[in-house]
């Protein structure tokens, strides 16, 4: 979980980057670490794409958009299909979202609720039929400090809550899971508006307590976690160049023998130009590479390599010169294209899309949904397969094992079975037949 952040947080960022000067990307490396030094390792991704949701909103706003469409071609097919929709308001929040097949047929529809002062304060998702899938609710105070945020599943089910209380100098989050019957607390202690201390308990550390070492001009120079023996758990260090970007990241895991790093270089300018990432768990490393630059156009271009010293790219994004998506593209190994998508921009709403579960409930998006249930019990059928050498014996046993929570629901009350055809599985719904 530490190291996800690693991986995850610039390439979630600088897909949708907003507008700034020369260093515009160079800056997210620091944005980045200066999240970590606020808001703690784990929690500076939500941080981060909060802060990077900002960012696009100033580029919605000052573009007059409204909505996004993505379209993506296959190329093994040659099919072309709209496969997701975005509307934005007058400020640039998103309000709506959808998805589709490659039917047309809208799999999931999503919708944002904003206060007056333009936080969140709800966002809902639906399935194709119209019922609830997920909510999440957040509740603020007087200053916009988040006080309560809650996440609820199927049928509005509470799953879990966070509880927030704000002291000088010291925050207190209390989580509870309602679906495990658990709670938990983390403590982050700061002085000048700099994470000192972070304290909770792991399962396999019990209390564990990270501590953070910021330079004379407030860089993150040091994170390290220590179990309640003293023992040091994990530990990240950071360098700089003499304008204060960071040029390497280390990580270190302890326990499991297992390190990761990352560097970056820059052009005279600053403006990035490479980053290298490796990782390595004693019996196996891995490397990959990506390299930003500008087409004869002035897109941006972010190339990315899965494998060290790879000619061919595994993902190419494209961005104009607002700092809007044009074009995402995914290459096989040996460089082939796969899939395109293509992202376009309009001043206006372009699509009517319904939430009301009256207009959505058809015996077709109903049959969808069945066939979409069918295919997650599939799924996890294969995983338990994959990881205990052996099918389950039915579907129940996915529940048992906690693969899933509970077996999905047929509109048409439907029963899910499970059969084999020479040794070939095949899933059935009693009211909409099987899934091959």
């Amino acid at each position: 979980m530490i190291f996800k952040i690693f991986i995850t947080a610039v390439a979630a960022l600088l897909i949708f980057p907003s507008k700034a000067g020369a260093n515009q990307f160079s800056r997210w490396y620091k944005i980045e670490l200066e999240m970590i030094s606020k808001f703690g390792l784990n929690s500076a991704l939500a941080n981060l794409i909060i802060s990077e949701n900002k960012l696009m909103k100033e580029t919605l706003k000052s573009n007059a958009i409204h909505s996004k469409t993505t379209y993506c071609h296959i190329v093994s097919s040659n099919t072309t299909y709209k496969s997701d929709y975005e509307e934005y308001d007058k400020n640039g929040n998103i309000i709506k979202t959808a998805k589709f097949d490659k039917d047309g047929r809208i799999t999931n529809i999503g919708e944002f609720i904003y206060s007056c002062e333009d936080k969140i304060t709800e966002h809902t998702e639906y399935k194709s039929t119209g019922e609830i899938s997920s909510r999440q609710a957040y509740k603020y105070d007087q200053n916009a400090n988040i006080l309560e945020y809650c996440y609820y599943g199927e049928g509005n089910e509470p799953l879990y809550k966070h509880e927030y209380r704000y002291e000088k100098d010291i925050v207190e989050e209390t989580y509870y899971s309602f679906h495990e019957k658990t709670t938990g607390k983390n403590i982050l202690k700061y002085e000048k508006s700099l994470l000192l201390q972070k304290s909770y308990s792991d399962k396999e550390d019990g209390e564990v307590t990270e501590k953070y070492i910021h330079d004379d001009k407030n860089n993150l120079l040091e994170v390290t976690a220590f179990n309640s023996s003293g023992e040091e758990i994990f530990k990240w260090t950071y360098l700089y160049d003499l304008q204060n970007y960071p040029v390497m990241e280390n990580f270190t895991n302890f326990k499991i023998n297992t390190t990761a790093s990352r560097n970056f270089e820059y052009d005279k300018n600053h403006n990035i130009t490479k980053q290298h990432s490796s990782f390595s768990n004693g019996s196996q490393r891995t490397a990959s590479s990506t390299v930003y630059s500008y087409n004869p156009n002035g897109d941006f271009v972010k190339t990315v390599y899965y494998a060290e010293n790879k000619t061919t790219p595994n993902e190419t994004f494209i961005l104009d010169k607002n700092s809007l998506p044009i074009k995402y593209i995914e290459f096989d190994q040996n460089g082939r294209p796969v899939r395109h998508c293509k992202y376009e921009f309009r001043q206006f709403y372009s699509e009517k899309i319904t939430i009301d579960p009256k207009l959505l409930l058809t015996d077709e998006n109903i049959k969808a949904e069945c066939f979409r249930n069918m295919r997650l019990i599939e799924g996890n059928m294969d995983l338990y397969s994959i990881e205990r050498g052996k099918m389950p014996a039915n579907i129940n046993e996915l529940i048992k094992e906690g693969y899933i929570s509970k077996i999905p629901k047929c509109l048409k009350n439907g029963e899910y079975s499970v059969f084999f055809t020479d040794g070939v599985m095949n899933i059935r719904c009693s009211f909409h037949g099987n899934l091959y």
